[in-house]
């Protein structure tokens, strides 16, 4: 009997970011979070590998304009692995810049434009 082998679909690259605000006894404090992963898509599931994480959360009176400018919520983008690359260097030497940067990325959307368009 032969055992056919599955193999596993593209790996993803994954670079999320998180920005929220809460109030705590009078005081305002922004948090702050940014995790880049690789997924690999299997038949059902998907198995997350985490390369990196960071958490920040600090009294909105101490963060600087950048940081309070950006917008609230979860911002996710699939990249292309050199650029995943690319983020997992700037994240050891320069890891709060990863909170401001918005990464080229792949789209599925304009992918589908250039593709037909």
């Amino acid at each position: 009997m032969t055992q056919t082998r599955v193999l596993p679909s593209k790996i993803r690259y994954v670079f999320t970011r998180v920005k929220d605000s809460f109030e705590e006894n009078g005081t305002i404090f922004i948090s702050f979070s940014a995790r880049l992963t690789r997924e690999y898509p299997h038949a059902g599931f998907t198995e997350n590998e985490r390369i990196w994480f960071d958490f920040q959360e600090l009294k909105k009176c101490h963060a600087n304009c950048k940081m309070s400018g950006l917008r609230e919520g979860i911002s996710t983008y699939l990249l292309s692995e050199e650029v995943f690359e690319e983020l997992v260097k700037l994240s050891s030497h320069c890891p709060k810049e990863l909170y401001h940067i918005t990464p080229i990325f792949e789209d599925t959307y304009f992918k589908k434009l250039a593709k037909y368009g």
